[in-house]
């Protein structure tokens, strides 16, 4: 069976190692944020998994993306300033 550990963000956040091993061991990682959220943590082992999460289209677009970024076609930024006056541009 299944352990399941209920932890905070903050709990997540001082001890992101530990966790992720736990949950690489079959724990399931339940992270409370507020009252009313909760997240849990899934480790992705095969490449089927990544189906679940993505769909073909969704990973089209990520491949044409990172295709973009070996032939350099990129926009790069090297201040907060330039971030924020590309991103109103578009």
């Amino acid at each position: 069976m299944e352990k399941i550990i209920e932890i905070t963000g903050r709990e997540f956040r001082a001890n992101q190692k530990t966790y992720l091993d736990l949950s690489d061991k079959g724990a399931q990682i339940v992270i409370r944020r507020g009252r009313n959220k909760s997240y849990v943590i899934t480790p992705v082992i095969k490449d089927e998994d990544y189906q679940r999460y993505f769909t073909p289209e969704l990973l089209a677009r990520i491949n044409k993306s990172l295709q973009q970024a070996k032939e350099g076609k990129i926009i790069r930024t090297n201040s907060k300033s330039e971030l924020l006056s590309f991103l109103n541009s578009l």
